[in-house]
């Protein structure tokens, strides 16, 4: 942190946040990016944690959250790139070099590219999602296979590992026997949505049951098994689906072509990608959320869901279970009639409905963003500790 403050020690500790130049959608790795920087602005102990950073973050992100200039390092943006910044964090390794030189401590949300010489010290495990089988149904390069093996063989030798669950934790040991299980700890992550301040209500007998999918829409989120089985989940109730996330035009009109052969009691709508206004607001209006994901690093909209009191429907998979507890409902992978029983159950009693709304609610409450922050600023401190990082005034009190 601040230089000096402990004898033999005067190097600084580094945030790279270059990553979020990939989109203004803080959704995913972007939001926990985002809730660190906002760990580390409001906590006076990492006041003075620095900033890997591209001149498009400083401006759209580091500026409005109040980042000072003198904690950012910036990589040099290269012309030939042009507006594709995105990839000057990956290719300036030059600018890169200079900033590890003189950093006790490098913090990557991942390790972003295979130029970089300079191994980071502590690294966020978000997903594998590159090696899943059920990832490959759509078209990859083999190239870029190749890139995440080999970023992810070089992540595991980082002296600081974090997964964003156990279950990522796992995953990592499994595909790469040469980490050091000591060296990797699980770390849940939180949410930044406010949660509703009281559990919802059931639908009444004869109106539609709101249904919500939010996420992408790549092959293992499952979306074309969900509307072709969307009438047994809804049982002889009319439902309405809505599905909010960014999707292409050529999938959108794929899907829409499923859902056209769909009863006429049920209906589908594309929202496209929305704002966290307008996702609130589908949230808040939703009866169930509908996750027939077949693999998640964690799972991030289960919790938005349950934040605002809405029953979860989910697959017994992955991180799904850890992430959902005891308030999701829970099926064997591909089993709706599963979730049409346990949707049919909640509707047929109003008891039952809020009870498991209350449910939501209470397993919501372990991921919102000040118990991130204080899961992670205890691990934090910790591994600066072991680092020898010199402590901001007060640290470890």
């Amino acid at each position: 942190m601040g230089r000096g403050q402990k004898e033999g020690v005067s190097k600084d500790v580094y945030l790279d946040v270059t990553f979020l130049a990939f989109g203004k959608d803080l959704r995913g790795i972007p939001q926990v990016i985002s809730q660190l920087v906002r760990l580390f602005r409001q906590d006076p102990v990492f006041r003075d944690v620095r900033y890997i950073s591209t001149p498009e973050v400083t401006r759209y992100f580091l500026e409005p959250w109040g980042v000072p200039s003198e904690l950012i390092a910036h990589v040099r943006p290269i012309p030939w790139l042009g507006r594709f910044e995105r990839f000057h964090g990956l290719f300036s390794t030059i600018r890169y070099r200079d900033v590890a030189a003189r950093a006790g401590l490098i913090i990557h949300a991942e390790l972003r590219s295979v130029l970089r010489s300079v191994l980071p010290q502590m690294i966020l495990h978000y997903d594998f999602i590159i090696f899943e089988r059920f990832a490959n149904h759509e078209p990859r390069k083999w190239m870029r296979y190749l890139h995440y093996l080999h970023k992810n063989r070089v992540a595991a030798k980082a002296r600081f590992k974090v997964a964003i669950s156990e279950f990522t934790r796992h995953r990592a040991l499994e595909l790469f026997p040469a980490i050091d299980p000591y060296s990797i700890t699980s770390r849940l992550i939180g949410i930044r949505m406010r949660p509703a301040g009281a559990p919802r209500q059931a639908p009444g007998p004869g109106d539609t049951v709101r249904f919500l999918y939010v996420g992408s829409f790549e092959a293992r989120k499952n979306i074309p098994a969900l509307l072709a089985h969307l009438a047994l989940v809804g049982g002889d109730r009319h439902c309405r689906l809505h599905l909010a996330g960014k999707i292409g035009p050529q999938q959108e009109a794929e899907l829409k072509a499923l859902s056209s052969s769909l009863p006429p009691q049920v209906q589908v709508l594309f929202h496209g990608l929305v704002s966290e206004t307008e996702l609130a607001g589908l949230y808040r209006q939703s009866d169930f959320f509908l996750f027939p994901s077949l693999f998640e690093g964690f799972g991030l909209t289960v919790i938005e869901a349950m934040a605002q009191g809405v029953p979860v429907c989910a697959f017994r998979n992955s991180s799904l279970p850890e992430i959902g507890g005891d308030a999701a409902l829970l099926a064997d992978d591909g089993d709706f009639r599963a979730w049409g029983r346990a949707v049919a159950g909640l509707l047929a009693s109003a008891e039952a409905y809020r009870a498991a709304s209350v449910r939501s609610l209470a397993r919501a409450a372990e991921f919102t963003e000040a118990k991130m922050h204080q899961r992670y600023r205890e691990y934090f401190l910790a591994a600066f500790r072991d680092a020898g990082i010199p402590a901001a005034k007060g640290i470890g009190a």
